[in-house]
């Protein structure tokens, strides 16, 4: 019996919302992530955090896609290339990047560093990578730009004059140039694999490059106290944060593409306050509103119309 118009139309306007709520369930765990893993830097050094993460994520990752990965070996002999070149930019050093600048730098300065990333990529397509831009994409990324200032900074303007940059902030602006870097290669990657296969191997391949950088690390003076703080932090890093989001973003990566997807990442301090009402029961202010509806404007007019065609 043919599916009624109703019910077909219903299923068509959820495919192509699927990709849009991927990508805000991604910023979802990921601004979760800092949460939970904010206690766990005085206890975990650096490249020990991101090993763990990834071998967290391998753990779960592994177990259900290994016997796919055995199926599309021939594949991955041929991408192995591209998987090692997007577990490099994507999990090995970016990670490693990432939890060594939290040393140092301070919450607010991270989240305007994140912003950098649509600017990156927008960057990288005038230099002929990635996706060609428009001008609603690009006033979109302004538009959510200002969201994120007036999110993190509180409305406050003098709180953003009176920032200071440490050297953990050069270490963030780096990581997510790479992040940058990662998210268009993961737009053109046209892989024979499937894509949770893909990204089952590319976690194998950083567990091996993370682990003698961690080895090293411990060896001249890094941290691994197995307190509650740290072992929760690792969990939730690993699980939701690595292994949920980067499937979810991904999947939204492929189908939106980079520039407009990349966007996305702007609602990362918004899940950051929301969890901070929720769970610290901490308030929510006008500055939470109307930095959350620039954000979600610039996004909508960022994506409107969908992808525009590749180079």
């Amino acid at each position: 019996m043919p599916a009624e118009p109703g019910a077909a139309a219903g299923a068509g306007w959820l495919a192509r919302a699927a990709p849009y709520i991927a990508l805000t369930a991604a910023a979802a765990c990921w601004g979760g992530t800092w949460t939970a893993a904010r206690g766990s830097y005085q206890d975990v050094s650096p490249a020990v955090m991101a090993f763990f993460r990834w071998a967290a994520a391998a753990a779960v990752l592994l177990p259900i896609f290994g016997a796919s990965i055995w199926r599309y070996r021939a594949a991955l002999r041929r991408e192995w290339r591209t998987v090692a070149l997007l577990a490099l930019a994507g999990a090995i050093v970016f990670n490693y990047m990432i939890f060594r600048g939290t040393q140092t730098t301070t919450a607010i300065n991270g989240a305007l560093l994140n912003a950098s990333v649509p600017i990156y990529i927008v960057l990288l397509s005038f230099a002929g990578i990635g996706e060609r831009n428009t001008a609603g994409r690009i006033a979109g990324i302004v538009i959510a730009l200002a969201g994120l200032v007036v999110v993190v900074t509180h409305g406050s303007w003098q709180r953003l004059a009176d920032l200071e940059f440490v050297e953990g902030d050069l270490w963030i602006a780096g990581a997510m140039f790479l992040w940058g870097l990662y998210t268009i290669g993961i737009r053109g990657w046209n892989s024979a694999m499937p894509p949770l296969t893909g990204l089952a191997a590319m976690a194998g391949v950083s567990v091996l490059g993370l682990a003698p950088m961690a080895a090293v690390e411990l060896e001249f003076g890094g941290r691994l106290i197995p307190s509650a703080e740290a072992v929760l932090g690792i969990l939730y890093v690993g699980v939701v944060g690595t292994a949920g989001a980067y499937v979810l973003w991904n999947f939204g990566i492929r189908r939106v593409g980079a520039a407009g997807g990349s966007l996305f990442l702007y609602l990362i301090p918004v899940f950051g306050a929301v969890f901070a009402v929720t769970i610290l029961s901490e308030e929510i202010a006008l500055y939470h509103l109307a930095g959350t509806a620039l954000i979600v404007g610039g996004i909508l007019i960022a994506n409107r119309g969908g992808a525009p065609p590749g180079p």
